[in-house]
């Protein structure tokens, strides 16, 4: 994903089944990750909590879509969503990841702005010139 482009359209999910689709017009920054990819957020997590902005949590489960995983994915992230007080949205067939060519196993951060426009993009765990850049960016949207 190059920034100043168009965030391509895309749907998730909440774990209630409500669709939300993006970009919605509203600025945000998304955290992508699946289970491997926790570990690489903490650092960028900080910088974004300075920052009065909508934080969307994007689960990528697509490899628990079918019963029985399905259920045990769902239960996980209820869990998740009541501890972290945070809503958890549920991308079950990959399209964000596709949609922003992502690899798999990175937390990614992406920073949309109002209008749909990605500001920062970048994933893994962020080397202190993209921890600056995502700042620049978060910045923006204040």
């Amino acid at each position: 994903m190059i920034e100043s482009e168009r965030l391509p359209g895309f749907t998730v999910e909440s774990p209630d089944g409500v669709e939300r689709r993006f970009p919605d017009g509203r600025a945000c920054v998304l955290v992508v990750e699946d289970e491997a990819s926790q570990m690489q957020r903490q650092r960028a997590h900080e910088i974004i909590g300075r920052h009065e902005v909508e934080v969307v949590a994007i689960a990528d489960v697509g490899r628990y879509r079918r019963w029985p995983a399905r259920s045990f994915a769902l239960a996980a992230i209820r869990k998740t969503q009541a501890q972290e007080g945070v809503p958890v949205w549920l991308d079950w067939n990959d399209a964000v990841r596709s949609a922003l060519s992502l690899p798999p196993g990175v937390t990614a951060f992406v920073v949309v702005s109002a209008d749909g426009r990605v500001t920062f993009c970048a994933h893994g765990m962020l080397d202190p010139a993209e921890q600056q850049a995502l700042e620049r960016a978060l910045r923006t949207l204040s």
